[in-house]
């Protein structure tokens, strides 16, 4: 998997309603060491995007009830799964619901 092994994902955030502070950015994933045609490896590149998503959008003390650092870290992770388009890390990346608010 050539492919992959010296993956970094550069990605360019873009501004957009919701997002926290850091609105336009790069993020860099080091994968190069991580066997993507495996689940422990799936799982390891998982974490270091959640990492990475979550130094990104700068995570709140108030983390999770603060709204802006969801919609960026969300929006940001599923980036980074669709930029790196491996299907074990395709296939354990579980993308949240969207919330939706009842009327009264």
């Amino acid at each position: 998997m050539s492919k992959f092994s010296a993956f970094a994902a550069a990605l360019a955030v873009l501004a957009g309603p919701g997002l926290a502070h850091a609105e336009m950015g790069t993020v860099r994933v080091h994968l190069g060491d991580v066997n993507l045609s495996s689940s422990a490896g799936a799982k390891l590149a998982l974490w270091r995007f959640h990492v990475a998503a979550a130094e990104f959008c700068e995570q709140p003390a108030s983390y999770p009830q603060d709204r802006r650092y969801r919609q960026c870290y969300d929006a940001l992770m599923a980036k980074l799964v669709a930029k790196l388009d491996a299907p074990l890390v395709n296939a354990s990346y579980v993308a949240p619901a969207p919330i939706r608010l009842g009327r009264r």
